[in-house]
């Protein structure tokens, strides 16, 4: 799915907690979480509040290192109008 790469691509540029956006073999993981955020939108179940919590506990409980709200916020932001293009497509 296009659209699973896309939110992948965000995910690297603007999240990043492992800070592996130089290195192309890393979007795998990114893959995984971008698929979860694309299931939540297909099944109508998406919001900017789910996507942040989503983010911040893989960030906090997954991955045991500090979350950055600002950073989380931005890739939540573009995810989500990416979302509103897709819908208006």
């Amino acid at each position: 799915e296009i659209l699973i790469k896309e939110i992948s691509a965000i995910l690297l540029k603007d999240w990043d907690p492992f800070g592996v956006s130089d290195m192309p073999d890393a979007r795998r993981e990114y893959d995984a979480y971008a698929a979860e955020i694309f299931s939540m939108y297909k099944k109508g179940d998406i919001s900017h509040e789910i996507i942040f919590n989503y983010l911040k506990t893989i960030t906090e409980k997954s991955l045991d290192m500090k979350a950055d709200d600002l950073a989380i916020g931005q890739a939540v932001g573009s995810v989500m109008e990416l979302f509103k293009a897709e819908e208006k497509s």
